[in-house]
Order: structure tokens, then C-alpha cells, then sequence
């Protein structure tokens, strides 16, 4: 585009014709169209022609039909240049333009320089070493398209999750610290709510290999952070358990619930919050850890008393459910573990076989699709047995 002119260059007896009222929107959407096309290109419409439209553009235009009031015009921005010039304004329509309303932009330039920014803040999230992860591609592409297209600055919502995906697994982390050390210092900055946290908790889903998406509920919001080991928040994260017996020598609130309930034969639900206020400290020589709370059901209802220590992990084991395994860990208790016989099953039971003296409780075939219930009498013999892992099950 050429230098912008003055509004001094154009004399106060053009100024005065050009601010017309029959000149308004014409002159108004030639400053759109040339805005946008960066010079005097392409073909601007005006309908609805008023009585004083159509009079002003018949004595500026002389065109070959005479516009008429009511009707349209269709106008060709090189033709309406080109009349400026050769009128006797004598003024190109750039200068024009420039007179009724000042400088004029650039769009296509501003266009251009918005891209090239765009790209060059993307080029600074694939530079980001995770951002090589191969499980990541498909959630960089829903990342760029939901919060990368739109400013530069968004794309620093893709850093931070890459920054926050760099310390990951955790090891039972509250999501306040973790937002807080690794979010600019915002301890909710990973909420559910809030940007980062639903493109963090997309990015997971990626690397379980799984389409980047939003948790559909808060049950699933938190069960996709503990799988990474973090914790949304300490009361509403719990374990069911039925028998577990604290060591004779353990004290506190956390143990006298612990007897309580071995003692009636009841199921209990212990929160994250009182594990992590009292870690327990665990006696028995096997621990059995089911998946479904219908196992735990059943087994009050039958053994009550006599039920050894069981653990439900309700699903994907979560940061209370790893508290007690701790603790097993810790205390030299062989674990036990069953669960469905599907795909999500031996996900699970093989996230707790990780654990240091675990072993499979009935090893179960994963394409068979056979559900912890269907084997309920089976598993309920072998918790009444008093079975400590002495003999093989079949």
C-alpha cells in the first residue's frame, strides 16, 4: 500500500463534497473492501439505494444505467478509484478514505502478521520436550485447535500442560500443589473448570491412548488424575475395605476405626485425608484386593467376622487405594489380587501388581469377559478358607 496522505492534501471543497450524505455508505463500505483487500480491488453492493444515494452516485459514477432510489448498485472498486481521479475532486480514493476518516488499515498485512505470529508461538510448544511424546500427537492437534488458533498467548496454555505432563506420575500429590508449583502459583489453575485443567486432563486421556477429551463427570475427573497419581481433593478420594486389622502397636483415631470395624465385621470407607493424617500401620499376612464393592458386599454378609483383610479398589486404583497398598507394602503383606476379566480388569489388577509380594488371586483370561460376580461363591471360599497364599488356587 502506498504512503498514507494527509487530510491536508485534499481541499476543503472536496472535503465538504466527500462528506455528503449520499457518499456515506459508499464511502463506508469502500473503506471495509479496502481494508481488507489492501487496495482498491474487488466489487463492493449497495441496496436500498435512498433517493439522494442514487442522485450523488449517477453524478459521480455516470454510469451507463442510471442507479435509481429503491434499487441496488453494484460497484466496482477500480471503477470508483479510477472516477475519483478523473473527477474534479481529483483525488484518489485511497486519499479520499483518508480525508473523511483517517489513516487506513491493513487487514491482509495484519492477517499475515497474525498467522506468522501464531506459527512462531506454536514452533515454541513442539520445541517443548514433551511435546515429542508419540501419544501426544493426536492432543497437540485438539490443543492447537481449541486454544492455539485463536492468540499467541493461549498457546502458553499448552506450555503450562507440558510443564505440568514433565512431573507426572505423581506420588499421591494434592492437584492444589501440584497446580501451585508447576501453574504460575495458581493453586486452582488445574480445576476442573478452568482451561488448563481440562487441556491437562485431555493430554492424559491421550497418553492412556485414548481421543483427547474432557472428563464427562467429576467421578471421571478424578479417577483420570489418580491414575497419574494425583489427588483432586483428600475427602472426596476414598477406599473400601472389610478386615483390614491395624498392628497391635498402632494408636490414634485411624487405628480405633480400624478395629471397630474388624471387630463388627464391617465394611469401611476410609477417606485420603485420614490415611494421610494417620498412615496406617497394617498386621496380617495377606491382603485380597478385589474390584468390584459387591465382593465386599457379599463378603460382610457372609464371613462378617471372619473375612481377612480386603480392599476394593472400586475401579482404577486411586491415591487411597495406593495409601493402603503402601502400607502393606510396608508391613511385608502379600497381596492378592482379582478383577473383571476384561480389558479395564487386567489394566487393574496389573497396576497392582507392580506392588512388591503381589500375586494374582485366581488368575482370570482377559478375553473372556468374566465379571468378579459371576466367580462371587468361588472368591468367597477362598476368603473363608482363611487361605494366606499357602497353596495354589485353581
Amino acid at each position: 500500500m502506498s504512503r498514507q496522505p494527509a487530510v491536508a492534501d485534499v481541499s476543503p471543497e472536496t472535503l465538504a463534497y466527500l462528506h455528503r450524505p449520499g457518499l456515506r455508505r459508499l464511502l463506508f463500505a469502500a473503506r471495509e473492501r479496502f481494508e481488507r483487500n489492501a487496495g482498491p480491488y474487488g466489487t463492493l453492493q449497495l441496496t436500498m439505494l435512498s433517493p439522494d444515494e442514487a442522485h450523488t452516485l449517477n453524478g459521480l459514477l455516470t454510469p451507463q444505467r442510471a442507479f435509481s432510489p429503491g434499487g441496488d448498485a453494484r460497484i466496482k472498486m477500480p471503477r470508483l478509484d479510477a472516477q475519483l481521479r478523473q473527477s474534479r475532486l481529483a483525488v484518489s480514493l485511497e486519499e479520499a478514505l483518508v480525508a473523511i476518516d483517517g489513516p487506513l488499515g491493513n487487514r491482509r498485512a495484519e492477517r499475515a502478521a497474525a498467522a506468522s505470529a501464531r506459527d512462531a508461538a506454536w514452533a515454541r510448544v513442539l520445541r517443548h520436550p514433551q511435546a515429542r511424546r508419540p501419544a501426544l500427537a493426536p492432543w497437540l492437534e485438539h490443543a492447537r485447535k481449541r486454544f492455539g488458533a485463536a492468540t499467541p498467548e493461549r498457546t502458553a496454555l499448552a506450555l503450562q500442560a507440558l510443564d505440568v505432563l514433565s512431573v507426572l506420575p505423581s506420588d499421591g500429590q494434592p492437584l492444589a500443589a501440584l497446580a501451585a508449583s508447576h501453574a504460575g502459583g495458581d493453586a486452582h489453575a488445574l480445576d476442573r473448570a478452568r482451561p488448563l485443567g481440562r487441556l491437562v486432563t485431555a493430554a492424559l486421556f491421550a497418553l492412556e491412548h485414548a481421543p483427547p477429551r474432557e472428563p464427562a463427570s467429576a467421578d471421571e475427573w478424578r479417577a483420570v488424575w489418580a491414575r497419574v497419581g494425583v489427588s483432586c481433593d483428600e475427602l472426596s478420594c476414598t477406599v473400601l475395605t472389610l478386615g483390614l486389622r491395624p498392628h497391635r502397636l498402632a494408636r490414634g483415631y485411624l487405628a480405633g476405626r480400624l478395629r471397630a470395624a474388624a471387630r463388627a465385621g464391617r465394611p469401611l470407607v476410609l477417606t485420603l485425608a485420614e490415611l494421610r493424617a494417620e498412615p496406617p500401620r497394617l498386621a496380617g499376612e495377606v491382603l485380597f484386593v478385589c474390584e468390584n464393592p459387591s465382593i465386599v458386599a457379599a463378603a460382610a454378609s457372609t464371613l462378617g467376622t471372619r473375612c481377612p483383610s480386603l480392599l476394593c479398589t472400586a475401579g482404577w486404583p486411586n491415591t487411597a487405594v495406593a495409601a493402603i497398598l503402601d502400607a502393606a507394602e510396608a508391613a511385608g503383606i502379600e497381596i492378592l489380587v482379582h478383577a473383571d476379566g476384561d480389558e479395564a480388569g487386567a489394566a487393574i489388577a496389573a497396576r497392582v501388581l507392580k506392588r512388591a509380594g503381589a500375586r494374582p488371586w485366581r488368575t482370570v483370561d482377559a478375553s473372556a469377559g468374566i465379571h468378579e460376580e459371576s466367580l462371587l461363591d468361588e472368591l468367597l471360599d477362598d476368603l473363608g478358607s482363611g487361605w494366606v497364599g499357602q497353596r495354589r488356587l485353581a
